[in-house]
């Protein structure tokens, strides 16, 4: 699976301008990581708390509106697990500018909205 960092789905072998992107090297197979991303991955299940409010802003950043006030309320019953801890460590990948990880912040909300 190819992805562009915005996370955006790429089809280098079916569109010429994705293979492009691929010579370019502007999107990456998510199979075949790094050292360095399988360690960011590793670290999403570091235990992290932040407060109330400060959940609210990495919501509201990362969600559309419509989205924000159920993905926070099942963030704040998730508190201590692993998709909340999934959540936060990703979101800070993101404000460390690597944006495809917003995509492992909504996976992460999605997960609990399968669990409960």
């Amino acid at each position: 699976m190819w992805l562009y960092d915005d996370g955006i789905v790429a089809f280098p072998t079916v569109y010429e301008k994705d293979f492009i992107a691929y010579k370019e090297g502007k999107i990456h197979n998510i199979l075949n990581t790094t050292k360095e991303e399988k360690e960011e991955m590793k670290n999403l299940d570091n235990e992290i708390s932040v407060s109330d409010e400060e959940l609210k802003m990495y919501v509201d950043n990362i969600f559309a509106e419509q989205y924000r006030n159920n993905s926070y309320q099942k963030l704040l019953k998730a508190k201590n697990t692993k998709y909340y801890f999934h959540f936060i460590n990703a979101y800070k990948l993101v404000e460390n500018g690597k944006d495809s990880y917003a995509n492992i912040c909504c996976m992460a909300v999605d997960e609990l909205k399968r669990k409960r």
